[in-house]
Protein backbone atom coordinates (compact mmCIF):
# COMPACT_ATOMS: atom_id res chain seq x y z
CA UNK A 1 0.00 0.00 0.00
CA UNK A 2 1.33 3.45 -0.93
CA UNK A 3 0.71 6.56 1.08
CA UNK A 4 0.69 10.08 -0.31
CA UNK A 5 1.82 13.09 1.72
CA UNK A 6 -0.25 16.26 1.49
CA UNK A 7 1.33 19.72 1.31
CA UNK A 8 0.15 20.37 4.87
CA UNK A 9 1.78 17.15 6.10
CA UNK A 10 5.00 17.90 4.24
CA UNK A 11 5.09 21.38 5.81
CA UNK A 12 4.48 19.91 9.25
CA UNK A 13 7.25 17.34 8.79
CA UNK A 14 9.66 20.02 7.62
CA UNK A 15 8.74 22.17 10.63
CA UNK A 16 9.38 19.30 13.06
CA UNK A 17 12.77 18.61 11.46
CA UNK A 18 13.69 22.29 11.66
CA UNK A 19 12.76 22.47 15.33
CA UNK A 20 14.73 19.30 16.10
CA UNK A 21 17.81 20.84 14.46
CA UNK A 22 17.24 24.09 16.34
CA UNK A 23 16.99 22.36 19.72
CA UNK A 24 20.06 20.19 19.03
CA UNK A 25 22.24 23.05 17.80
CA UNK A 26 21.08 25.32 20.63
CA UNK A 27 21.98 22.70 23.24
CA UNK A 28 25.41 22.24 21.65
CA UNK A 29 26.06 25.96 21.41
CA UNK A 30 24.82 26.78 24.91
CA UNK A 31 27.15 24.10 26.26
CA UNK A 32 30.06 25.42 24.23
CA UNK A 33 29.41 29.08 24.96
CA UNK A 34 28.72 28.65 28.67
CA UNK A 35 32.30 29.70 29.39
CA UNK A 36 32.18 32.86 27.29
CA UNK A 37 30.78 36.34 27.77
CA UNK A 38 28.11 35.71 25.12
CA UNK A 39 24.55 36.06 26.33
CA UNK A 40 22.08 33.17 25.93
CA UNK A 41 20.11 35.38 23.54
CA UNK A 42 23.15 35.77 21.29
CA UNK A 43 23.70 32.00 21.26
CA UNK A 44 20.04 31.17 20.59
CA UNK A 45 19.82 33.73 17.78
CA UNK A 46 22.94 32.28 16.19
CA UNK A 47 21.58 28.74 16.47
CA UNK A 48 18.24 29.73 14.93
CA UNK A 49 19.86 31.54 11.99
CA UNK A 50 22.17 28.59 11.32
CA UNK A 51 19.21 26.20 11.41
CA UNK A 52 17.31 28.37 8.92
CA UNK A 53 20.29 28.28 6.56
CA UNK A 54 20.74 24.52 6.89
CA UNK A 55 17.02 23.88 6.43
CA UNK A 56 16.90 25.80 3.15
CA UNK A 57 19.68 23.83 1.50
CA UNK A 58 19.05 22.18 -1.84
CA UNK A 59 21.53 20.21 -3.92
CA UNK A 60 23.11 22.38 -6.59
CA UNK A 61 22.96 19.47 -9.05
CA UNK A 62 19.16 19.53 -8.71
CA UNK A 63 18.86 23.32 -8.82
CA UNK A 64 20.89 23.56 -12.04
CA UNK A 65 18.22 21.51 -13.79
CA UNK A 66 15.58 24.12 -12.92
CA UNK A 67 14.49 25.88 -16.14
CA UNK A 68 13.55 28.99 -14.15
CA UNK A 69 17.20 29.78 -13.46
CA UNK A 70 18.75 32.53 -15.53
CA UNK A 71 21.83 31.68 -17.60
CA UNK A 72 23.95 33.78 -15.21
CA UNK A 73 22.65 31.99 -12.11
CA UNK A 74 23.16 28.56 -13.66
CA UNK A 75 26.65 29.51 -14.84
CA UNK A 76 27.71 30.67 -11.37
CA UNK A 77 26.42 27.54 -9.64
CA UNK A 78 28.19 25.37 -12.21
CA UNK A 79 31.32 27.41 -11.51
CA UNK A 80 31.03 26.62 -7.80
CA UNK A 81 30.83 22.89 -8.53
CA UNK A 82 33.90 23.17 -10.76
CA UNK A 83 35.73 25.10 -8.03
CA UNK A 84 34.89 22.32 -5.52
CA UNK A 85 36.38 19.70 -7.85
CA UNK A 86 39.46 21.89 -8.31
CA UNK A 87 39.82 22.22 -4.51
CA UNK A 88 39.62 18.43 -4.11
CA UNK A 89 42.43 17.99 -6.66
CA UNK A 90 44.50 20.54 -4.76
CA UNK A 91 44.15 18.51 -1.58
CA UNK A 92 41.75 20.74 0.35
CA UNK A 93 39.26 19.22 2.78
CA UNK A 94 36.11 19.94 0.81
CA UNK A 95 33.75 17.38 2.33
CA UNK A 96 30.21 18.14 1.19
CA UNK A 97 30.55 21.90 1.61
CA UNK A 98 29.28 24.11 -1.21
CA UNK A 99 27.50 21.24 -2.96
CA UNK A 100 24.21 22.82 -1.87
CA UNK A 101 22.57 26.21 -2.23
CA UNK A 102 20.53 28.20 0.31
CA UNK A 103 18.76 31.53 -0.24
CA UNK A 104 18.76 34.07 2.58
CA UNK A 105 16.43 36.99 3.14
CA UNK A 106 18.90 39.88 3.35
CA UNK A 107 21.64 41.50 1.29
CA UNK A 108 24.32 40.41 3.77
CA UNK A 109 24.77 37.17 5.71
CA UNK A 110 26.33 38.65 8.84
CA UNK A 111 27.52 41.97 10.20
CA UNK A 112 31.02 41.88 11.66
CA UNK A 113 32.11 44.28 14.41
CA UNK A 114 35.70 45.12 15.31
CA UNK A 115 36.73 47.50 18.09
CA UNK A 116 39.92 48.98 19.55
CA UNK A 117 40.93 51.75 21.97
CA UNK A 118 41.28 55.10 20.23
CA UNK A 119 45.00 55.32 20.98
CA UNK A 120 46.12 51.70 20.94
CA UNK A 121 46.50 49.29 18.04
CA UNK A 122 45.09 46.43 20.10
CA UNK A 123 41.83 44.78 19.00
CA UNK A 124 39.11 43.93 21.46
CA UNK A 125 38.96 40.15 21.66
CA UNK A 126 36.06 37.73 22.07
CA UNK A 127 36.72 34.12 23.07
CA UNK A 128 34.77 31.27 21.49
CA UNK A 129 35.16 27.49 21.80
CA UNK A 130 37.11 25.76 19.01
CA UNK A 131 38.21 28.97 17.25
CA UNK A 132 39.79 30.57 20.33
CA UNK A 133 40.16 34.35 20.76
CA UNK A 134 39.00 36.38 17.77
CA UNK A 135 39.25 40.14 17.09
CA UNK A 136 35.68 40.45 15.81
CA UNK A 137 32.12 39.52 16.67
CA UNK A 138 29.49 38.55 14.12
CA UNK A 139 25.77 39.38 14.19
CA UNK A 140 22.94 38.18 11.97
CA UNK A 141 21.16 41.47 12.69
CA UNK A 142 22.65 44.81 11.67
CA UNK A 143 20.64 46.47 14.43
CA UNK A 144 22.30 44.24 17.06
CA UNK A 145 25.74 45.08 15.68
CA UNK A 146 24.97 48.81 15.72
CA UNK A 147 23.65 48.55 19.27
CA UNK A 148 26.99 47.18 20.47
CA UNK A 149 28.79 49.73 18.30
CA UNK A 150 27.00 52.57 20.10
CA UNK A 151 27.77 51.05 23.51
CA UNK A 152 31.48 50.72 22.74
CA UNK A 153 31.75 54.18 21.19
CA UNK A 154 30.25 55.59 24.38
CA UNK A 155 33.21 53.93 26.14
CA UNK A 156 35.65 55.77 23.84
CA UNK A 157 36.44 52.87 21.49
CA UNK A 158 37.01 53.05 17.75
CA UNK A 159 34.39 50.71 16.26
CA UNK A 160 33.90 49.43 12.73
CA UNK A 161 30.98 47.38 11.37
CA UNK A 162 31.09 45.71 7.96
CA UNK A 163 28.93 43.20 6.11
CA UNK A 164 30.03 39.74 5.03
CA UNK A 165 28.50 37.42 2.44
CA UNK A 166 29.88 34.15 3.87
CA UNK A 167 31.45 32.42 6.82
CA UNK A 168 32.80 28.95 7.56
CA UNK A 169 31.60 26.60 10.29
CA UNK A 170 35.06 24.92 10.05
CA UNK A 171 33.56 21.61 8.97
CA UNK A 172 31.01 21.30 11.77
CA UNK A 173 28.24 21.63 9.16
CA UNK A 174 28.17 21.32 5.37
CA UNK A 175 28.20 24.99 4.47
CA UNK A 176 26.04 25.83 1.45
CA UNK A 177 26.54 28.43 -1.25
CA UNK A 178 24.42 31.39 -0.18
CA UNK A 179 22.48 33.84 -2.32
CA UNK A 180 24.73 36.61 -0.96
CA UNK A 181 27.79 34.86 -2.40
CA UNK A 182 26.58 34.73 -6.00
CA UNK A 183 25.79 38.44 -6.28
CA UNK A 184 29.37 39.39 -7.09
CA UNK A 185 31.51 38.54 -10.10
CA UNK A 186 32.85 35.10 -10.90
CA UNK A 187 36.38 35.76 -9.62
CA UNK A 188 35.06 36.90 -6.23
CA UNK A 189 32.75 33.87 -6.05
CA UNK A 190 35.52 31.32 -6.69
CA UNK A 191 37.90 33.21 -4.39
CA UNK A 192 35.31 33.13 -1.57
CA UNK A 193 34.53 29.42 -1.98
CA UNK A 194 38.23 28.48 -1.91
CA UNK A 195 38.88 30.84 1.01
CA UNK A 196 36.16 29.24 3.12
CA UNK A 197 37.15 25.68 2.16
CA UNK A 198 40.69 26.46 3.33
CA UNK A 199 39.25 27.15 6.79
CA UNK A 200 37.85 23.58 6.81
CA UNK A 201 41.32 22.31 5.95
CA UNK A 202 43.41 24.26 8.46
CA UNK A 203 42.43 26.42 11.42
CA UNK A 204 44.81 27.24 14.28
CA UNK A 205 42.79 28.26 17.36
CA UNK A 206 43.59 31.72 18.70
CA UNK A 207 45.55 32.86 15.60
CA UNK A 208 42.91 34.66 13.56
CA UNK A 209 45.31 36.95 11.68
CA UNK A 210 47.29 33.92 10.54
CA UNK A 211 44.19 31.90 9.60
CA UNK A 212 42.43 34.70 7.74
CA UNK A 213 45.53 35.98 5.94
CA UNK A 214 46.38 32.43 4.87
CA UNK A 215 42.84 31.87 3.58
CA UNK A 216 42.99 35.21 1.81
CA UNK A 217 46.22 34.25 0.05
CA UNK A 218 44.93 30.79 -0.84
CA UNK A 219 41.60 32.10 -2.15
CA UNK A 220 43.28 34.64 -4.44
CA UNK A 221 46.09 32.34 -5.60
CA UNK A 222 43.92 29.31 -6.32
CA UNK A 223 41.21 31.41 -7.99
CA UNK A 224 43.87 32.62 -10.42
CA UNK A 225 45.09 29.04 -11.02
CA UNK A 226 41.50 27.86 -11.44
CA UNK A 227 40.85 30.30 -14.28
CA UNK A 228 44.27 29.58 -15.82
CA UNK A 229 43.26 25.93 -16.00
CA UNK A 230 39.99 26.95 -17.68
CA UNK A 231 41.91 29.14 -20.15
CA UNK A 232 39.72 32.12 -19.18
CA UNK A 233 42.10 34.98 -19.97
CA UNK A 234 39.75 37.79 -18.90
CA UNK A 235 39.23 36.34 -15.44
CA UNK A 236 42.88 35.35 -15.08
CA UNK A 237 43.71 39.00 -15.74
CA UNK A 238 41.20 40.23 -13.15
CA UNK A 239 42.34 37.67 -10.54
CA UNK A 240 45.98 38.64 -11.15
CA UNK A 241 45.21 42.35 -10.83
CA UNK A 242 43.35 41.84 -7.57
CA UNK A 243 46.09 39.68 -6.10
CA UNK A 244 48.77 42.23 -7.04
CA UNK A 245 46.69 45.08 -5.58
CA UNK A 246 46.04 43.10 -2.41
CA UNK A 247 49.75 42.52 -1.91
CA UNK A 248 50.40 46.25 -2.34
CA UNK A 249 47.54 47.21 -0.04
CA UNK A 250 48.79 44.82 2.63
CA UNK A 251 52.15 46.64 2.67
CA UNK A 252 50.34 49.97 2.85
CA UNK A 253 47.97 49.01 5.70
CA UNK A 254 50.75 47.40 7.76
CA UNK A 255 52.92 50.51 7.36
CA UNK A 256 50.00 52.70 8.44
CA UNK A 257 49.40 50.45 11.45
CA UNK A 258 53.07 50.72 12.49
CA UNK A 259 53.10 54.51 12.05
CA UNK A 260 50.09 54.83 14.33
CA UNK A 261 51.63 52.45 16.87
CA UNK A 262 54.73 54.66 16.97
CA UNK A 263 52.58 57.74 17.55
CA UNK A 264 50.63 56.09 20.39
CA UNK A 265 53.86 54.98 22.09
CA UNK A 266 55.17 58.56 22.05
CA UNK A 267 52.55 59.92 24.48
CA UNK A 268 52.45 63.07 22.37
CA UNK A 269 50.02 65.58 23.94
CA UNK A 270 48.80 66.44 20.43
CA UNK A 271 48.12 62.79 19.62
CA UNK A 272 44.47 63.15 18.53
CA UNK A 273 45.24 65.76 15.87
CA UNK A 274 48.30 63.89 14.60
CA UNK A 275 46.31 60.67 14.34
CA UNK A 276 43.84 62.40 12.01
CA UNK A 277 46.71 63.87 9.95
CA UNK A 278 48.40 60.48 9.54
CA UNK A 279 45.16 58.75 8.54
CA UNK A 280 44.08 61.40 6.03
CA UNK A 281 47.54 61.61 4.47
CA UNK A 282 47.57 57.84 4.08
CA UNK A 283 44.11 57.92 2.48
CA UNK A 284 45.26 60.51 -0.08
CA UNK A 285 48.47 58.61 -0.89
CA UNK A 286 46.67 55.30 -1.43
CA UNK A 287 43.78 56.65 -3.47
CA UNK A 288 46.25 58.46 -5.76
CA UNK A 289 47.56 55.02 -6.77
CA UNK A 290 44.20 53.66 -7.86
CA UNK A 291 43.82 53.46 -11.60
CA UNK A 292 41.42 50.55 -12.05
CA UNK A 293 37.66 50.73 -11.52
CA UNK A 294 37.67 47.07 -10.44
CA UNK A 295 39.72 47.87 -7.34
CA UNK A 296 38.55 46.27 -4.11
CA UNK A 297 40.38 48.82 -1.96
CA UNK A 298 39.18 52.34 -2.64
CA UNK A 299 39.35 54.42 0.56
CA UNK A 300 37.14 57.30 -0.64
CA UNK A 301 34.25 56.43 1.66
CA UNK A 302 35.99 53.96 3.96
CA UNK A 303 36.34 55.07 7.61
CA UNK A 304 39.98 54.61 8.61
CA UNK A 305 40.26 54.06 12.35
CA UNK A 306 42.15 51.74 14.66
CA UNK A 307 39.23 49.30 14.45
CA UNK A 308 38.98 49.23 10.66
CA UNK A 309 42.78 49.12 10.18
CA UNK A 310 43.03 46.15 12.55
CA UNK A 311 40.07 44.53 10.78
CA UNK A 312 41.89 44.85 7.45
CA UNK A 313 45.20 43.73 8.92
CA UNK A 314 43.59 40.49 10.08
CA UNK A 315 43.18 39.50 6.41
CA UNK A 316 46.31 41.04 4.90
CA UNK A 317 49.25 40.25 7.16
CA UNK A 318 52.06 38.10 5.76
CA UNK A 319 50.67 37.68 2.24
CA UNK A 320 54.12 37.93 0.66
CA UNK A 321 55.40 35.45 3.23
CA UNK A 322 52.76 32.92 2.17
CA UNK A 323 53.58 33.62 -1.47
CA UNK A 324 57.29 33.08 -0.80
CA UNK A 325 56.59 29.78 0.95
CA UNK A 326 54.37 28.67 -1.93
CA UNK A 327 57.20 29.38 -4.39
CA UNK A 328 59.64 27.43 -2.19
CA UNK A 329 57.19 24.55 -2.35
CA UNK A 330 57.41 24.73 -6.16
CA UNK A 331 53.77 25.87 -6.16
CA UNK A 332 52.83 22.36 -5.10
CA UNK A 333 49.74 23.07 -3.00
CA UNK A 334 49.72 19.74 -1.17
CA UNK A 335 53.32 20.33 -0.06
CA UNK A 336 52.44 23.92 0.91
CA UNK A 337 49.59 22.74 3.16
CA UNK A 338 51.75 19.94 4.59
CA UNK A 339 54.37 22.43 5.77
CA UNK A 340 51.76 24.80 7.16
CA UNK A 341 50.18 22.02 9.17
CA UNK A 342 53.60 21.15 10.57
CA UNK A 343 54.35 24.67 11.84
CA UNK A 344 55.05 25.01 15.53
CA UNK A 345 51.74 25.98 17.13
CA UNK A 346 52.82 29.10 18.97
CA UNK A 347 51.84 32.77 19.12
CA UNK A 348 50.51 34.48 16.00
CA UNK A 349 53.71 36.57 15.68
CA UNK A 350 55.89 33.46 15.84
CA UNK A 351 53.69 31.71 13.28
CA UNK A 352 54.22 34.56 10.84
CA UNK A 353 57.98 34.50 11.47
CA UNK A 354 58.00 30.89 10.32
CA UNK A 355 56.63 31.73 6.87
CA UNK A 356 58.57 34.93 6.09
CA UNK A 357 60.57 34.72 2.83
CA UNK A 358 63.89 34.98 4.68
CA UNK A 359 63.00 32.08 6.96
CA UNK A 360 64.19 28.60 6.03
CA UNK A 361 61.48 26.16 5.05
CA UNK A 362 60.16 24.55 8.26
CA UNK A 363 60.71 20.83 8.68
CA UNK A 364 57.58 18.67 8.86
Amino acid sequence: MQYSVSNQQETAIRYVLVMKKFVLITIILVALFSFTACSPGYVIRGAWEEVKILSRREKIDDIIKDKKLSDTERSKLELVMAAREFAVRKGLNVGKSYSQYAPIDSSALVWVLTAAPKFKMEPMLWWFPIVGSVPYKGFFSKEDALELKNELEAQEYDVFVRSSSAFSTLGWFNDPVLSTMVKGDEVSLVDTVLHEILHRTLWIPGSVEFNESLANFVGGQLAKEFFVERVDEARVSLASFRQKEEFEFSVFILALSEELETLYASNDPDMARKKIEIVERARTVWNSRLKNEQSNYSLDKFPLSNASILGLRAYLRGLKGFDGLYVKCNQDFSQFIKYLKALKRSSTDELFLQIEPSTRLPSP
